[in-house]
């Protein structure tokens, strides 16, 4: 039986932040950061949009629209030789209709920047759309 995307996503949170080389308070101010934006959008005080250069909250296209994305641009670690790499932190989510004012949190991800993460997104867009299909289909 699939997990709750609620949890699914809580995983995903915890699974990215411990495998980024982050420190502790690096990680507790990211999370800080994020609740922030997200009770911003329950407040309806970010700007959504088709364009992924201004708004905050993006609509996906790939999701066949079901799915909105939350950006966050600061996550950066240490690779394997000592370098530092930027990685963009996502939150997919959905408004659905049916349940008035609240916010599905379904998959959160980091990926690469420019072209690089570009089929890395696509691999995190089409697992958080599956996730959100099971989710209704369980009829949640």
């Amino acid at each position: 039986m699939p997990k709750d995307p609620t949890t699914s996503f809580m995983n995903d949170l915890n699974r990215e932040l411990n495998n980024s080389t982050m420190g502790d308070s690096d990680v507790r101010l990211f999370k800080r950061e994020l609740h922030a934006k997200m009770k911003r959008a329950e407040q309806g005080l970010l700007q959504y949009g088709k364009n992924a250069k201004t708004d905050d909250v993006y609509e996906l296209i790939r999701s066949r629209r079901e799915l909105l994305e939350l950006r966050h641009d600061d996550v950066t670690t240490v690779d394997d030789s000592g370098n530092m790499v930027s990685r963009l932190s996502r939150l997919y989510f959905t408004e659905r209709k049916s349940h008035d004012g609240e916010l599905l949190a379904v998959a959160f991800y980091t990926k690469a920047p420019g072209p690089l993460g570009v089929e890395e997104q696509n691999t995190h867009i089409d697992s958080a759309r599956g996730r959100l299909l099971s989710h209704i289909a369980q009829g949640r």
